[in-house]
C-alpha cells in the first residue's frame, strides 16, 4: 500500500511520455539518427583504438600514445551491440602500446537473460599479473536488478599477492599508495579494509591507476580482479506463522523425508544414526535469528562483517532458513550441531566478494574442529573467492556451496566452480531438477531445493517455505555434520568422498547431458555400528480382488520403525497369498502391436478395437478390410494437426462425461502421438520406440512407426461415436507416410483405433 502513490505517479509520468506531441517524437528520432551517423563517421576510428567502457551504452575512443579520453559517443543499445560484435575480433588482437593492454575476449557463455557473460581479461605478460573483469558485467543475474558492482563503484578492486609477498610488503604497499598525490607517478589509491591474508581490497584513485599498480607490483601480484556483488541463491520466500507450521509440517518436510531413502515414493519418516553433536557449522549468509526456538542452546560465536560488529542478527531471513535446514531441532538434518553465524550479506540479500573473502578468512583463523561451512550464495565467477574457499578447505574445513539459480552451467559461477568444495544443485519432490537450478560437470550432488520449509526471522517460532539451490545446500551441510560426528578426524577430501559415495544414483528428470545423477542419501553414510531394519506390525490382509482374471492374490503391508544402516538387512514390507481364481485371461503373445507398412503385417485399412477385460487385462481385436468401420468422411471429426514427433491431447471427460479406463486406472483423456501412440499419463513425443520404452509407461502402440503427419495436415483425426451418448473414442490415421527421403515418401498407413469408454 505504501508503494501505491509512487506507482500512480510513475504511471502518470509514463502517460505523459506516451502523449508527447508528434514534433517531439520526430526530434527524438532525429537525435538518434545523428548518433547513428556519428558512429560511422568518426574519422578512421579503427578497432585498434576502441575499448569498451563500463557504461552499457558507450564506447571510449582512446589514443594508444596517451592516457586521456579523446571522444565519447553515447549510442542506442542496439547500435552499441552491433559495434561490439563488429569490433570483437579486432579488439582481441589490439596491440599492447602505452597503457592500453591486449584484451582477450573470453567466449560468451549462454547464461540466463540477466547474466552478462563477457569476461574481459588482460592476460599475464611476463612479470605482469592478469586482470580479471577489466570491464564490469553490464547486469546482475538470477532475477536480481541493479548494478553488479557493490555501491555501483567501478574503482573497487581485489589484489591477490603471491606467496613470496610478506605481510610487511603488503602493508608497505597500502601506505605508499595512500600517500601518492593525485595525478602523480606510481600507483595511487587506498586499501579500504584490512587485508585478508594475501588478499588486498583496494580502491583506485583514478582508473589509470589500475595499470600503474600492475606495473609497480610486478611479480609480487598473482592477479587483479574487479570487486563485484554476491547474492543469496533463493527465490521468493513465503513466511508463515508458527500456528500454520504446526498444521502443515507433515506435508512440508518432504526434504528430510527424501534424503534418507533411495527413491520415491516418500515414506514420511526421517531416520539417522547421528545428530551432528560436537560438530561446528559456519553459516556464511545474512546472519541468523539466533533467538529462534529451533536453535536453543546451540548458537556459538560468530561475526557481522556487514555492520562490523559481533552481532550477526538476520534482518533478511535467508540465513535463518539455511541454519534451520542444516541444524534446526525440528527442521534440521543435524539436530545437535553447533551453529556459528557469519554475516556477509546485507538486509537485501546481497553483499560484496570482499565481504565473502573476509568471512572465509575469519573462519580459517577462528574455527573449531570438526568444522564445516556453507555458502548458499553466489555470483559472477571470482578467482579470489575460489582461492579463499580452497584456502579454507586446506585448513581442514569442509565447504558446501550452492550451484546457482540461473539454470545454466555451474562452472561459470563462484563459489560453485571450486573443485574441492561440495557443489549442490536442487530437485523438486518428484525427483526432477528444479526449474532454476544450475547443472553441468561442476555439480557434485543433488538435494531437495523446491518448496523447503524451515525457520524464519520474523519471530522466534516463525517458519517459511522457500526454493533455491540455497535450500538444497544445507541438507548436504547437515549430512556432513552427521559424518563428522562419527569421523571427527576426517579430512575435507574424505568427507566429500563419503557424501558422494553414499549418494543414490537417482533417476532425476530433466537433467542436461553431463550432469551427475547423485542424490543425497544419509542412510548410507558410513557409521560406527551396523543396524538391521526394524519393521512395524503387519496390517490386515487386503480383500481378494474381485475384478481380475486368472489367479488372484491378496496382500498385506507393514511400515518401518527404523531403517537399516551401514549395510544392515532390509525389512520385508509386503507379502501376498493366493485367494482364488478369476475368469480365464485372454491369450496374447504381446501386449502391443508391431505392425507398420514396412513390417510383415501391413496396417493399411485395419482397425483395432480396444476394450477393458478386467482390472489386470485389456482386450485388443483386429478387424480388417475396406471401408473402415467409422468412415473418416462422415459425421463430425476433429483434426489433430500434428508436427513430426509430437502429440496432442483429447479431452474425453469434457466431451462425453466419461473416463478412459486402462489397467485398473481411470484417465480424463488421452494423448494421441504422431507416430501411432496413444498414451494416458502425458504426451509421447519420441520417434519409433523400442520395446523397453513401450513398456515403461501406460501406452497403446498402434502403428509403432516413425510417421510424418506434418506432410499431410489433418491426416490424424478423432471422433466420439455414436454422436448421441457416445461410448467409444475413434482415432483415425488417414494415409500417413512412415518414411521420407529427398526423392519422396514411402508407406501409407490408414488405420483406426477404437477405445471403448
Amino acid at each position: 500500500p505504501r508503494r501505491a502513490p509512487r506507482q500512480r505517479a510513475r504511471n502518470k509520468e509514463r502517460g505523459r511520455m506516451n502523449r508527447r506531441e508528434p514534433h517531439a517524437i520526430m526530434a527524438a528520432a532525429a537525435v538518434a539518427a545523428v548518433a547513428l551517423a556519428l558512429a560511422f563517421l568518426v574519422p578512421l576510428a579503427s578497432a585498434d583504438n576502441v575499448t569498451r567502457a563500463a557504461s552499457p551504452k558507450s564506447f571510449l575512443l582512446r589514443d594508444h600514445h596517451t592516457t586521456t579520453t579523446t571522444t565519447m559517443l553515447e549510442l542506442p543499445s542496439r547500435v552499441f551491440r552491433g559495434m561490439e560484435r563488429a569490433f570483437a575480433s579486432d579488439m582481441a588482437a589490439a596491440p599492447a602500446n602505452g597503457t592500453t593492454e591486449a584484451v582477450a575476449r573470453v567466449r560468451e557463455a549462454s547464461l540466463d537473460s540477466g547474466f552478462e557473460a563477457v569476461r574481459d581479461v588482460i592476460e599475464a605478460d611476463g612479470d605482469l599479473a592478469p586482470v580479471h573483469w577489466l570491464n564490469p558485467p553490464l547486469h546482475s543475474f538470477a532475477g536480481r536488478t541493479g548494478s553488479a558492482l557493490p555501491d555501483d563503484d567501478p574503482k573497487r578492486w581485489i589484489l591477490h599477492f603471491r606467496e613470496n609477498a610478506t605481510e610487511e610488503e603488503v602493508e608497505a604497499f597500502c601506505e605508499r599508495a595512500a600517500s601518492r598525490r593525485p595525478n602523480g607517478e606510481g600507483c595511487g589509491g587506498e586499501c579500504w579494509d584490512e587485508p585478508a591474508g594475501r588478499t588486498v581490497f583496494f580502491r583506485l584513485r583514478e582508473p589509470d591507476d589500475l595499470h600503474r599498480c600492475r606495473r609497480e607490483l610486478g611479480s609480487k601480484l598473482e592477479w587483479l580482479e574487479r570487486e563485484m556483488k554476491s547474492y543469496t541463491m533463493d527465490t521468493l520466500a513465503h513466511t508463515m506463522q508458527s500456528r500454520l507450521r504446526i498444521q502443515r509440517v507433515s506435508s512440508r518436510l518432504w526434504g528430510l523425508d527424501r534424503i534418507d531413502q533411495d527413491g520415491l515414493p516418500l515414506d514420511r519418516t526421517f531416520h539417522v544414526t547421528a545428530t551432528g553433536r560436537g560438530v561446528h557449522l559456519y553459516v556464511l549468509d545474512t546472519g541468523i535469528r539466533y533467538s529462534h526456538v529451533d536453535f536453543a542452546g546451540r548458537i556459538a560465536n560468530g561475526i557481522d562483517l556487514i555492520d562490523g560488529d559481533w552481532d550477526p542478527w538476520d534482518n533478511y531471513g535467508h540465513g535463518t532458513h539455511i541454519a534451520g535446514t542444516a541444524a534446526g531441532t525440528k527442521f534440521g538434518v543435524a539436530k545437535d550441531a553447533i551453529i556459528h553465524p557469519v554475516r556477509v550479506l546485507g538486509d537485501d540479500g546481497s553483499g560484496a566478494w570482499s565481504g565473502i573473502i573476509k568471512g572465509l578468512n575469519w573462519i580459517a583463523n577462528n574455527h573449531q574442529k570438526p568444522a564445516a561451512a556453507v555458502l548458499s550464495l553466489g555470483g559472477h565467477k571470482s578467482w579470489s573467492v575460489n582461492r579463499a574457499v580452497q584456502s579454507l578447505i586446506d585448513q581442514g574445513v569442509t565447504v558446501v556451496v550452492a550451484a546457482g539459480n540461473s539454470h545454466k552451467d555451474a562452472c561459470e559461477f563462484s563459489p560453485a566452480s571450486v573443485p574441492a568444495a561440495i557443489t549442490v544443485s536442487a530437485t523438486d519432490r518428484n525427483d526432477v531438477i528444479s526449474s532454476f537450478a544450475n547443472y553441468g560437470e561442476c555439480v557434485d550432488i543433488f538435494a531437495p531445493g523446491t518448496d523447503i520449509m524451515s525457520t524464519w526471522n520474523g519471530k522466534d517460532h516463525d517458519t517459511s517455505v522457500s526454493s533455491g539451490t540455497s535450500m538444497a545446500c544445507p541438507h548436504v551441510l547437515g549430512a556432513v555434520a552427521l559424518h563428522l560426528e562419527n569421523h571427527p578426524d576426517a579430512t575435507p577430501a574424505e568427507v566429500r568422498q563419503a557424501i558422494l559415495s553414499s549418494a543414490t544414483q537417482a533417476e532425476i528428470g530433466g537433467l542436461p547431458r553431463g550432469t551427475t545423477k547423485r542424490m543425497l542419501n544419509v542412510a548410507d553414510l558410513p557409521c560406527a555400528e551396523v543396524r538391521d531394519c526394524v519393521p512395524g506390525p503387519w496390517m490386515e490382509w487386503e480383500s481378494c480382488p474381485a475384478n481380475t482374471c486368472g489367479p488372484r492374490f491378496q496382500r498385506r503391508r507393514r511400515g518401518v520403525q527404523e531403517r537399516q544402516r551401514c549395510g544392515g538387512r532390509a525389512c520385508v514390507l509386503e507379502e501376498e497369498r493366493y485367494c482364488g481364481e478369476g475368469p480365464r485371461c485372454p491369450e496374447s503373445a504381446m501386449a502391443a502391436q508391431a505392425f507398420s507398412s514396412e513390417a510383415a503385417f501391413d496396417m493399411e485399412y485395419k482397425t483395432i478395437l480396444y476394450s477393458v477385460f478386467s482390472d489386470n487385462a485389456y482386450s485388443a481385436c483386429l478387424q480388417e478390410g475396406k471401408p473402415l468401420p467409422e468412415s473418416p468422411k462422415e459425421g463430425k471429426w476433429r483434426s489433430l494437426d500434428l508436427a513430426d514427433d509430437s502429440a496432442a491431447y483429447v479431452d474425453v471427460v469434457g466431451r462425453t462425461g466419461k473416463k478412459v479406463r486402462f489397467y485398473g486406472k481411470d484417465y480424463r483423456g488421452v494423448w494421441v502421438g504422431s507416430n501411432g501412440y496413444i498414451t494416458f499419463d502425458g504426451p509421447d513425443e519420441g520417434s519409433k520406440a523400442g520395446w523397453d520404452e513401450h513398456f515403461s509407461r501406460p501406452r497403446i502402440s498402434m502403428l509403432f512407426a516413425d510417421l510424418k503427419p506434418n506432410l499431410k495436415p489433418g491426416s490424424v483425426k478423432y471422433a466420439f461415436r455414436p454422436e448421441v451418448r457416445p461410448n467409444k473414442l475413434v482415432v483415425t490415421f488417414d494415409h500417413l507416410h512412415d518414411y521420407c527421403a529427398w526423392y519422396g515418401c514411402y508407406g501409407s498407413n490408414t488405420a483406426q483405433a477404437v477405445l471403448y469408454l
